[in-house]
């Protein structure tokens, strides 16, 4: 049995006094379909950073497999489709991307077009289905429905459902978590719990809702949130867009820790405005 092993994981960001993590230990078997919820802010997005490495942590994280995440940055995105993805999977065959599309309803053309002229929904589409021919990686993948119509959603439940290895899924998306995961944790106030029914972790999840504060991040030094729509909308466009300009850096020239924060800020507003 193949083990993700994480000891005495301690993590807060430097401008913070709060932990987002604070002396948890839990093993993850890689292959389990692992759902990972909680209240926005909690440190979801967070987690799947310390696991790829990109922060400093106190504790041990130990692996017996490759970690790939998704969003994946496309540092150039002038480039044909296929060359992106062969960037992405250098090992993969031809006939296995166009077979990986075609799961996910892509049509074969969109390798030869430059990845910019793809749309959201498309762009996401691509870089997962380049993520799917990981053999013998552990997939985290942040909120993959962002630019998913309904057919996208339901492609992607089913891809996951067939897909022959494991992977650590956070999304605002319940049905989509329900569908594809076999497992879900909890993230609450620096703890994680093991759950078998998602319902129960929702019905959780409002209980406490009273009793949880938000910790404060980069972005939260605008003005107040004011609760109308067009504001929130606003905000949210301005949000993604400031990610969006980031990823399109190179990656040297990236900033993953507000990238992170953006994310759970977005994650949040989406939540907000559904």
């Amino acid at each position: 049995m193949s083990m993700i092993k994480v000891e005495d994981l301690t993590f807060s960001y430097p401008a913070s006094y709060d932990r987002i993590f604070d002396s948890v230990s839990f093993q993850i078997d890689t292959n389990w379909k692992l759902g990972f919820v909680g209240r926005n802010g909690r440190g979801k997005t967070t987690f799947l950073q310390l696991l790829m490495g990109n922060y400093p942590y106190q504790g041990t994280i130990v692996s017996s497999v490759p970690f790939d995440y998704f969003p994946y940055p496309v540092a150039d995105q002038t480039q044909w489709t296929q060359d992106v993805l062969q960037s992405v999977c250098p090992q993969a065959q031809s006939w296995e991307l166009l077979r990986e599309l075609s799961y996910l309803d892509v049509d074969s053309e969109v390798l030869f077009r430059p990845f910019a002229t793809l749309s959201k929904g498309e762009q996401t589409k691509v870089l997962l289905a380049a993520l799917f021919l990981k053999e013998g990686h552990f997939l985290l993948i942040d909120e993959p429905t962002n630019h998913l119509d309904l057919e996208g959603k339901e492609a992607l439940a089913e891809t996951l459902q067939s897909y022959n290895g494991g992977v650590l899924l956070v999304s605002h998306d319940r049905q989509l978590i329900s569908q594809s995961c076999n497992r879900f944790w909890l993230i609450d106030k620096g703890e994680l719990s093991e759950w078998h029914d998602l319902d129960a972790v929702n019905a959780r999840i409002r209980e406490t809702s009273s009793e949880i504060t938000v910790p404060k991040t980069v972005v939260d030094a605008r003005a107040e949130i004011s609760g109308d729509s067009d504001g929130l909308l606003e905000q949210l466009l301005d949000l993604e867009q400031r990610l969006a300009d980031d990823l399109a850096r190179k990656p040297k020239h990236q900033k993953p820790l507000l990238q992170a924060q953006w994310r759970e800020e977005i994650e949040r507003l989406n939540s907000q405005l559904e």
